[in-house]
């Protein structure tokens, strides 16, 4: 038999003994119905008890689980952050070499139009590569694409009306003043 708290096995200790079995009735219609109940509500008790156990000890567990899940998201978002401080120090590395190309570019260009003023207006501005054309695109507030051909506005003279029309690779091209 289990022993339990608060419970008498002192009938069945007394029957194993060897009492005689009439002394032993007697001891339980004595020891009555009430004592039935009394061991129930004992009983009952046990069974909550384990069950509050397994709810403590699974509360136990969630607290851990818990713990360790918001270990881990501390760690993310330590990563995360450092992933968005690296993007943004990439794209200001990106940034400051594009700066780099486009004030060489500037640079070239200043030097060669110092270096020639009377040469053609048209063939000096006209980017060589990728990073010229984007620039020159950038500035004018245009778009990358370019057309085949450059039309100019071409003054015959001072006095003349001014005429437009298709300046081909070549052709000479006067221009009165050059700011």
């Amino acid at each position: 038999m289990h022993a339990m708290p608060g419970r008498s096995n002192a009938i069945n200790i007394a029957e194993r003994l060897g009492f005689p079995n009439v002394a032993v009735e007697n001891a339980r219609d004595l020891h009555g119905t009430a004592s039935a109940k009394i061991n129930q509500v004992i009983e009952d008790m046990e069974n909550l008890k384990q069950k509050v156990d397994e709810h403590i000890h699974e509360a136990r567990n969630h607290h851990r689980l818990g713990r360790e899940l918001y270990r881990k998201l501390v760690i993310s978002e330590g990563r995360i952050r450092e992933h968005g401080s690296s993007l943004k120090y990439r794209k200001i590395q990106e940034i400051s070499e594009a700066g780099k190309v486009a004030r060489s570019i500037l640079h070239k260009r200043v030097r060669q139009r110092r270096a020639s003023p009377t040469s053609n207006l048209a063939a000096a501005s006209k980017p060589e590569n990728e990073n010229e054309r984007m620039l020159a695109s950038f500035t004018s507030g245009q778009s990358t694409t370019r057309t085949e051909k450059d039309t100019a506005t071409v003054m015959l003279n001072d006095k003349q009306q001014p005429s437009e029309k298709i300046v081909k690779s070549g052709d000479t091209v006067h221009v009165s003043k050059f700011n």
